[in-house]
């Protein structure tokens, strides 16, 4: 595209011009912790914004009443969130979409709302998600210990903005790989959420035992699974557990052995997942374990269990699993989920998980067979879920590499679709 389609302008030219305003979210006065209730409209705090997305699970509520007396903080579809203030989020802006329209922008986000048929909002929410455009509020933020952004320094971020149709042609076809990368997440949500209702269906709520008692056939149980099911109930410590079943302990399953030290300046460039007791935390040359595996938060967020498909390097504030009586790695990571075991961390500054305690927690353990007709399942949800992870980070990766030339007008959008059809 020639030079001359394009035009640099810095966000305070578009809102003198009528193009843009921006609006901080409301004061601390306004806004009070009171003010949240359990069920009524969203607010968009700061810890919400994510890379163009906002996260759903850390949104307060607030009634229909306070929403009101704060109606000039509504949403609509095409605003974009600035993160305000922290470390981690300064930088960071989302966009709005049908999913929060109506929801509040909170005390810790300032909303630009782009009113110019001149000018993409998708296309703009692209612009400031590139490293450059994130660097550049972070270089810009006032304060140092807490990095603070305001309407002034957002004023004087610059934009390149080309001809509104190839915006457009633009935010379309990233937004296309954003939202490949979305339905594989929502995919994927929904299945961990079905292997962890049939594990507690057949192990914690015995629903196939209950309808063979009963002589009803449940839905969704293969026949042959169903046969392997008793239709008898006998008492145990843990109450009425299904006939020939038993009580074991986490340390009869499995092993909980140590993870390693592994600081940051001792890592090396590589693919091979670093696990902290909260998730993934980096990545190195050399795995620990072979994967796939099951990491359990030992400090910091104690009892957190985290499935890895790939081999892994666990640091020193976790356990891994090592299964013990071939006991399938699927079933033991739902036992232990479902047996919540943060309930069990300590409760100093600094929580952690006693090994000793988390051996000593009871499970139910089926037969042999049953652990095997669920390991058959639960794998087929797993490498589905593997496979979807797999493509998302084949798509971010190319996003990424394309945003930054193809906004700026280095690479065409004929090539940019030729790459991106290779994958879709």
């Amino acid at each position: 595209m020639p030079t001359s389609d394009r035009r640099v302008v810095t966000l305070g030219q578009l809102i003198d011009s009528g193009c843009a305003s921006l609006q901080t979210g409301p004061f601390g006065s306004q806004l009070h912790a009171s003010d949240y209730v359990p069920s009524g409209v969203a607010l968009i705090p700061t810890e919400a914004i994510g890379r163009r997305s906002i996260r759903d699970s850390v949104l307060p509520q607030v009634s229909e009443e306070t929403a009101a007396r704060l109606s000039r903080h509504f949403l609509q579809a095409g605003d974009i969130l600035f993160a305000r203030r922290g470390v981690q989020a300064t930088g960071l802006s989302a966009i709005v979409t049908d999913r929060h329209a109506g929801a509040l922008c909170s005390t810790g986000a300032i909303r630009l709302r782009v009113s110019s048929p001149d000018v993409d909002p998708a296309f703009v929410s692209f612009w400031l998600s590139t490293p450059r455009s994130v660097e550049w509020i972070k270089a810009h933020a006032v304060g140092g210990v807490m990095p603070n952004v305001n309407e002034s320094v957002l004023r004087l971020l610059p934009l390149e903005l080309p001809l509104v149709d190839v915006q457009i042609e633009i935010a379309g076809l990233l937004g296309r790989m954003d939202e490949k990368i979305r339905v594989n997440s929502d995919v994927n949500n929904k299945l961990e959420t079905l292997a962890t209702a049939l594990f507690r269906s057949w192990f914690v709520d015995f629903d196939p035992v209950v309808a063979k008692r009963d002589g009803r056939m449940p839905v969704g149980v293969p026949s042959d699974v169903f046969d392997l099911f008793s239709s008898h109930f006998e008492d145990s410590e843990l109450g009425p557990i299904p006939q020939g079943w038993r009580v074991a302990s986490v340390g009869e399953i499995c092993e909980l052995r140590y993870g390693k030290a592994l600081p940051e300046r001792s890592r090396q460039t590589g693919k091979v997942p670093v696990l902290g007791s909260n998730g993934v935390v980096g990545w190195h040359n050399g795995a620990l374990v072979a994967g796939p595996g099951i990491v359990v938060g030992r400090k910091g967020t104690a009892g957190t269990v985290t499935w890895v498909s790939t081999d892994f390097f666990p640091i020193d504030t976790t356990f891994y699993v090592v299964p013990k009586a071939n006991m399938p790695m699927s079933w033991i990571s739902e036992a232990l989920r479902d047996l919540a075991l943060e309930r069990h961390a300590g409760d100093s500054a600094v929580p952690g998980l006693n090994r000793d305690s988390a051996n000593s927690q009871q499970v139910i353990r089926p037969p042999d067979s049953l652990l095997r007709a669920f390991d058959d399942l639960w794998c087929s949800m797993r490498q589905l879920r593997d496979h979807n992870d797999v493509e998302n980070k084949t798509l971010a990766e190319l996003r990424d590499s394309l945003i930054g030339p193809l906004l700026s007008g280095e690479l065409t959008l004929n090539k940019a679709e030729n790459a991106v059809g290779a994958v879709l």
